[in-house]
């Protein structure tokens, strides 16, 4: 498996884009935590599709080093690469994050698309990245094995509400158009 993430890690300082992009999508596919300094630096590629599967890469596996450099993707000049910028950051769930896309929220911008307003998607990333503050400050507070556990359930914290499903349904569409674009 290492030896699969070292080439994947490789792949990605291809001169072939296409050998670059699919390295990216199958970095998050393999979900190996060792392959995030390597995706951190295919932020900075000069292809869309490579940043984007490496910005999204980056959501998945979990890393919140990589925060700070997704946090640069949201000036980037590809729509769908900063879409994809905000929507890791709300994987990641990390609360410093959040004063970079509240900058954004009054932004009334169209992705290219029409769907939403690049505010839109900076409002559902700050949301989802409280949602992950919230649900873990309960699983800090969750009674120790052991003790027992309080009358009432919490409320999901990890289930999305009807805009987060929009969202991120019109976010996919959004990405497989572009990849289509190519």
């Amino acid at each position: 498996m290492a030896r699969d993430i070292q080439k994947l890690t490789g792949n990605l300082n291809s001169d072939d884009l296409m050998v670059r992009r699919d390295a990216a999508f199958q970095l998050e596919k393999e979900g190996n935590a060792a392959a995030v300094p390597a995706l951190m630096e295919a932020l900075n590629d000069r292809s869309q599709f490579v940043r984007l599967g490496a910005a999204k890469a980056l959501g998945k596996l979990g890393d919140t080093k990589a925060v700070p450099a997704l946090i640069q993707l949201l000036d980037d000049p590809a729509f769908i690469v900063r879409q994809t910028a905000m929507w890791s950051l709300g994987d990641l769930g990390d609360p410093s994050a959040i004063p970079a896309l509240a900058k954004l929220i009054d932004d009334k911008s169209w992705y290219s698309e029409r769907e939403l307003l690049v505010g839109q998607v900076a409002d559902l990333a700050i949301k989802r990245i409280n949602v992950a503050v919230q649900a873990k400050a309960q699983r800090a507070a969750a009674p120790a094995e052991g003790e027992a556990a309080p009358v009432a359930a919490p409320a999901q914290a990890g289930a999305l509400s009807p805009e987060e499903r929009k969202a991120r349904r019109e976010a996919a569409l959004a990405r497989k158009a572009a990849a289509k674009k190519e």
